[in-house]
């Protein structure tokens, strides 16, 4: 197999480690700002203490953006950007994970290009002519990677439908990353974000493309997440393992791990569906899918290869492929945590990424993926 040609920057500038906030002004200044939107979520980053720090260390004059929902919403960016209009904000400083991460790339994007309709982009026959205004972050939590890349996903909450979007101008500048602000977070985000992690890893490595150096980044780092995973889910205040969480969250979204290949990330665009179905957090939707999906992979011939690698370098027994596969799926499901999807939500998941003709394209889906997809059968 011959490696796709790319082209790789990682633009966005990762300020590492505690107190990691003393650099916030500087950076904002280094990028032009002078009056700043802060985007934030439920409330979270102000009841433990994190938009305190932001405030003293915060020189500039700022507006402030609370209550970013789950799942960031058409509404919620149109809301912000007709408030932002004419506030001589230049800057967007995300305080959070994702959501807030994925709301602040829209607004900066439509509110360089003077529209408050992000969802018209979505049929891609209308194109930002602007580049987004200049994006920081405050990471409080991890899993999703937004931080160094620009991609986003909006939910419009009246039509059940997401909207992925990338653009080079929307990933962000710089991004203060200080993992134990992680400290306060509950055991079921913990978990979330570890099985985000792990299935963008999961994905990248399942490409149909073989790339030698790369997949064998992606093996070694999926099989450290693997023996590593009580770690990295336990809520003891360990400063090594929510470090190499936090980094690993960054790297395993920061297309490194995609170079040179074709990935059709088939797992998260179903996933997406199930959390619009089930209004369940989007952790919780994969772990939901992901034994589906790796069975659907462990059913085609041309992943055998990459479960006997993975299955190799976890060291599994079994003389045959077909046991490795199973012990591997088990192994990274843990699939005693996890229920069978509703017949019923699962026909309209189903219907959700079939309506999406541009996806299934380049997904190459063809209506035997979806019989194994969504059909009952187990490996």
């Amino acid at each position: 197999m011959t490696l796709r040609n790319f082209q790789y920057s990682l633009p966005t500038q990762l300020i590492f480690g505690e107190n990691c906030l003393s650099f916030l002004q500087t950076k904002i200044e280094e990028n032009s700002g002078t009056k700043v939107a802060v985007v934030m979520g439920q409330g979270s980053a102000r009841e433990h203490g994190v938009f305190d720090e932001i405030a003293s260390a915060l020189q500039l004059p700022a507006e402030i953006l609370d209550g970013c929902p789950q799942s960031p919403s058409a509404e919620f960016i149109t809301d912000s950007v007709y408030r932002l209009k004419n506030s001589g904000v230049d800057f967007i400083l995300a305080v959070g994970g994702g959501s807030v991460i994925d709301a602040s790339k829209a607004i900066a994007l439509a509110l360089a290009n003077d529209t408050d309709d992000i969802w018209q982009y979505k049929s891609k026959v209308v194109k930002p002519l602007v580049p987004a205004l200049p994006i920081g972050v405050v990471l409080t939590t991890t899993g999703t990677g937004s931080e160094v890349n620009g991609g986003f996903v909006i939910q419009n909450e009246n039509t059940s439908e997401n909207f992925a979007f990338s653009d080079l101008t929307t990933r962000p500048r710089f991004a203060c990353c200080d993992p134990s602000v992680t400290y306060s977070l509950p055991i079921n985000v913990l978990e979330d974000n570890y099985t985000d992690i792990l299935s963008h890893l999961l994905e990248q490595y399942f490409s149909e493309d073989e790339i030698g150096y790369i997949d064998q980044l992606l093996v070694a780092s999926i099989a450290y997440l693997l023996k590593e995973r009580d770690g990295f889910t336990s809520l003891k205040r360990n400063y090594f393992d929510r470090s190499n969480l936090m980094l690993a969250s960054s790297f395993a979204m920061s297309y490194l791990f995609s170079m040179g290949k074709h990935v059709n990330w088939v797992l998260h665009h179903c996933a997406h569906e199930l959390s619009i179905r089930e209004n369940i957090s989007h952790g919780s939707s994969l772990r939901r899918f992901l034994p589906r999906w790796l069975c659907y992979l462990a059913q085609n011939e041309r992943y055998d290869q990459r479960f006997q690698l993975l299955a190799n370098r976890m060291c599994l027994k079994g003389e045959e492929l077909l046991e490795q596969k199973k012990q591997l799926i088990n192994l990274i499901t843990h699939q005693s945590e996890h229920s069978e999807i509703d017949s019923h939500v699962l026909s309209k998941v189903s219907a959700g990424i079939s309506a999406n003709q541009s996806f299934c394209e380049r997904a190459r889906l063809t209506p035997a993926d979806f019989e194994c997809l969504f059909s009952s059968r187990k490996l």
